[in-house]
């Protein structure tokens, strides 16, 4: 991992500022997103040591980049006093990237809380691992794992120059996690498609997981496609899933699941988040319906689709399926009809037919 990175960034801090005055104000407390005159300097310094063109590669402007600045300090101070966390962490448009390994579950959710509680951090989303029980045999994966890091990275700087300066690469138990910003949809498919040439083939199967985050759907205000892998506490999980269950069953498994969720827990946990298809099939609905919005010009048309592509993304004890049937049901509006019936066409192809049928008869 490299850990020693923010040890660095912390010593020059100390050294700029002349004490230990600044380091509590900016990274333990988290109590004001105020920078001082010195820890700006420093911060800005420290990031042009570490790549020159940062700012002339970065999609985020200047405000956005000296907070995320700031947010990164205080998760990797976070993680350099816990030493039960082999973590790494860092900041994009006021989302937290995690990525590493911890000792228990009881360590991941205490490092997970801990990084929520920031000010200013939207959310904490990364891939981190339980450490293997056995250290011995977790020597050599680990050895792996950060080769193929080191090859990776700097593959990227050879393949995308200025560009790299703003995406990352950490390889955790065999998965490179990719993270940065990227302007658009093509550019992370075209990062990703570089770092996939990059593993070495004579490493174990590295999977490549895409955790970049889109300028322009965090400018557009829409949904990342990495939320998929926002970080919850167990209790968290507990709490999100009882909202979609049987309200009695629910409650019996909150209260009953306490720090290690019981069997019904975790399969009813299965049932609706298998790998998190079924949430990230509602983020794809839902922008796909902001989309239309976007291009509706009837005004009142373009807030009803507005409030659907909510209603799609929240509503999680109705279908997809059948809200877009309720709503073109209940709808008045001719453009939100016709939209709302394009979508059940594509996806329902079956009762697209079984209407053209009725038609026919």
């Amino acid at each position: 991992m490299k850990r020693h990175a923010a040890h660095i960034v912390i010593i020059i801090c100390l050294a700029f500022s002349g004490g230990c005055a600044v380091v509590p104000a900016l990274i333990t407390t988290g109590a004001s997103m105020a920078v001082p005159q010195t820890a700006s300097m420093v911060i800005t310094a420290a990031s042009t040591v570490h790549k020159t063109v940062l700012f002339a590669a970065d999609e985020r402007n200047a405000d956005d980049m000296l907070a995320d600045k700031i947010l990164s300090l205080q998760a990797q101070t976070i993680l350099l006093t816990d030493p039960r966390a082999d973590m790494e962490a860092s900041s994009y448009n006021g989302d937290i990237y995690l990525t590493g390994e911890f000792a228990t579950p009881a360590d991941r959710d205490r490092i997970v809380a801990r990084l929520q509680q920031i000010k200013g951090v939207r959310s904490v989303k990364g891939v981190i691992r339980q450490q293997p029980s056995d250290m011995l045999a977790a020597i050599k994966p680990a050895v792996t794992d950060s080769h193929a890091e080191t090859v990776i990275e700097t593959g990227l700087f050879k393949e995308l120059h200025v560009r790299s300066a703003n995406v990352d690469v950490a390889v955790v138990q065999g998965e490179a996690v990719v993270m940065g910003v990227v302007r658009d949809r093509q550019e992370e498919q075209r990062v990703l498609d570089i770092v996939r040439s990059l593993v070495p083939e004579s490493f174990r199967p590295i999977a490549v997981t895409s955790l970049l985050a889109r300028q322009d759907a965090y400018e557009a205000h829409e949904t990342q496609d990495n939320d998929q892998y926002a970080l919850l506490t167990r209790r968290q999980m507990l709490a999100e899933t009882a909202q979609l269950a049987d309200p009695e069953q629910a409650m019996a498994d909150f209260e009953t699941g306490g720090a290690e969720p019981g069997p019904k827990f975790k399969a009813l946990y299965a049932r609706y988040f298998p790998k998190k298809t079924w949430s990230k099939a509602r983020h794809r609905m839902k922008n796909r319906i902001l989309r239309l919005a976007k291009a509706e010009r009837d005004s009142k048309a373009r807030t009803e689709l507005i409030t659907l592509s909510s209603r799609v993304l929240k509503d999680r004890r109705i279908s997809i399926q059948d809200r877009l049937v309720k709503t073109l049901g209940a709808t008045r509006n001719a453009s939100v009809r016709n939209h709302v019936d394009a979508i059940l066409d594509d996806i329902a192809p079956r009762r697209a037919e079984r209407i053209r049928i009725l038609a026919m008869n």
